[in-house]
């Protein structure tokens, strides 16, 4: 039998919002993927570049087909490499902006921000820059010591974002006791403050 959800697909649970205040205001700001961003992208080179190739190229040795989708997945891991810390960085100058009016017209105690994506930590920890409101990082899997991300092709930078990140958030909690503990030694001066 096909399983109900593939990995890809996703799944939104909201059992629990029955247990949040009637009037909590809940801000959404939508977002481009880089899946979108791609395919813009890649539409408008397709347009101003390989439709031109048509006719100077010989079918019967190469396919321009294959050679654009090929073109294609190295574009995308290209782009890929630039998208740091992920690719919702695309998203992080809009929701600041949200963020902003927001807190113009409304008073907040308290930031939460989850992670992955780790671009909402970024949202948050330019909150807790700014506004000097009190932040808990949520980190639902370890960023840069996750054996499923393909860490060899990360930039170094992303270690000084997260290190920066954990060094300006109050509090920071982790899924499992060993990601707590390998953060807890990589960061001794924030011992009290990781959970």
């Amino acid at each position: 039998p096909k399983p109900a959800y593939s990995f890809r697909e996703k799944v939104r649970d909201e059992c629990l919002l029955k247990d949040l205040p009637e009037d909590l205001e809940v801000l959404r700001v939508s977002e481009m993927s880089l899946d979108t961003f791609m395919k813009k992208s890649f539409k408008t080179l397709e347009e101003n570049s390989f439709d031109h190739l048509e006719g100077f190229v010989d079918e019967n040795r190469v396919s321009l087909n294959s050679f654009k989708e090929e073109a294609f997945l190295s574009f995308k891991k290209a782009a890929s490499a630039c998208f740091q810390p992920d690719s919702n960085i695309l998203w992080v100058s809009s929701a600041i902006e949200e963020v902003e009016k927001l807190l113009e017209r409304s008073r907040v105690d308290l930031i939460i921000s989850s992670a992955p994506p780790y671009s909402s930590h970024l949202i948050a920890g330019h909150m807790k820059k700014k506004w000097g409101i009190p932040w808990i990082a949520d980190f639902r899997d370890s960023w840069l010591r996750n054996p499923i991300l393909d860490l060899e092709g990360m930039p170094a930078f992303c270690q000084d974002i997260e290190r920066n990140l954990l060094l300006t958030c109050d509090k920071a909690l982790f899924v499992t006791p060993k990601i707590l503990q390998m953060y807890r030694d990589q960061f001794p001066e924030k011992q009290d403050d990781f959970h």
